[in-house]
């Protein structure tokens, strides 16, 4: 049993999988490692998204959803909807807005449009803390090295994880 919430930012579908066939697909895919790795990015970009300056956090989730819609660069949400997101008030999301300036982000009335990409990154990686407390996804920073983990005997994996990065890369061999 587990307890969770789940907001979504915009209209979507969801459907309703049982444990057991979710657990058959897993096991038939050998999907577990990939799963917890996707897990564990998650939770760290959780964590990240409420650290740091409103207008930082603000510019990293901007740069996630261009990221997640494949380049997309407009979104129907709200100030609200964004304050929601990274865990602060509407009005900080306003004055947050202002800061990175209508020349990388233009808000209006239930849309926001991400103008400049690199003007964004330029921003979260002029604010990135000094030497960043764990090696998770967002945007725009090097890839560290990770180590190797073993899999049962049958496997190997390899995590390149990237510090603020969500292009974080899992491969698998064969031994």
């Amino acid at each position: 049993m587990r307890m969770a919430s789940v907001w979504a930012m915009s209209n979507c579908k969801a459907s309703i999988v049982s444990g057991e066939d979710f657990r058959h697909l897993v096991d038939n895919r050998r999907l577990a490692y990939p799963l917890a790795v996707m897990s564990s990015r998650r939770l760290l970009e959780q964590a990240e998204i409420h650290d740091g300056a409103v207008h930082e956090r603000l510019a990293v989730a901007l740069l996630r959803l261009v990221e997640a819609s494949d380049g997309e660069r407009s979104f129907d949400l709200t100030r609200e909807d964004l304050a929601l997101h990274i865990g602060v008030g509407r009005k900080a999301v306003s004055k947050a807005l202002e800061q990175l300036g209508q020349d990388r982000v233009e808000a209006g009335k239930g849309r926001i449009d991400v103008i400049d990409v690199d003007g964004l990154r330029e921003i979260v990686d002029s604010g990135a803390r000094c030497a960043p407390r764990h090696s998770s996804s967002g945007p725009a920073a090097q890839t560290v090295p990770a180590p190797t983990v073993k899999l049962e005997t049958r496997a190997t994996a390899h995590m390149s994880a990237p510090a603020r990065s969500p292009r974080g890369r899992v491969g698998f061999t064969e031994e």
